[in-house]
């Protein structure tokens, strides 16, 4: 009769390996993100992990995937005729995006619609207290902003980053002189970055 495994050592693994513990899940700043899902059917999976390499050196492993969905647009949709709307009807489409949208909704839709590749690494910035993605390094910059917050100092730091393209929410600037403003900023200090607006 062979004898039991003791208690303290199940009997598949060794007494010198470690119980393997379930990864962590990370934020953006981890370097790792977690699932997210959105609206329009854009929905990430990031679950990689730092592993152990040769001799103890540790490699980031990017394990992560995204999958997409094909979705109505994140647009509002309008169906009054300009004379059939009432003055204090205006108010009701101030907004032109869906309200349950969120940024990657967003950005994505900025992707399709430059035709950037979706493969591409994203990274999520604060730059004066507001979210920036960047993807690709500087290839696109998006800030969906939408508590009117975008100014001239804002625009003055992201500028530096000279992005190719970056893009912005309407509801983001205060006023339209805030909007024109920051168009005629990026075009001095940096006359390759084309800019659009939601």
């Amino acid at each position: 009769e062979m004898p039991s495994q003791p208690a303290s050592q199940p009997a598949s693994q060794p007494a010198s390996q470690p119980a393997s513990q379930p990864a962590a899940l990370f934020g953006s700043e981890g370097g790792l993100n977690v699932k997210t899902s959105s609206g329009d059917g854009c929905e990430e999976q990031n679950t990689g992990e730092a592993g152990a390499g040769e001799q103890g050196k540790t490699t980031a492993l990017d394990l992560g995937f995204r999958v997409f969905k094909i979705d109505d647009s994140n647009m509002a949709e309008v169906y009054y005729m300009p004379d059939a709307l009432e003055q204090d009807q205006l108010d009701l489409f101030v907004d032109n995006i869906k309200p349950e949208r969120t940024a990657e909704d967003l950005l994505f839709q900025v992707m399709l619609d430059w035709g950037v590749d979706l493969a591409l690494p994203i990274a999520r910035e604060i730059i004066e207290g507001k979210e920036v993605f960047f993807v690709d390094g500087n290839a696109l910059a998006a800030c969906f902003d939408q508590y009117r917050g975008i100014d001239e100092n804002f625009a003055k730091e992201l500028a530096k980053r000279e992005p190719l393209r970056v893009v912005f929410r309407d509801k983001g600037f205060k006023d339209d002189t805030s909007r024109i403003n920051v168009k005629e900023l990026f075009k001095w200090l940096s006359p390759g970055t084309e800019v659009k607006c939601l």
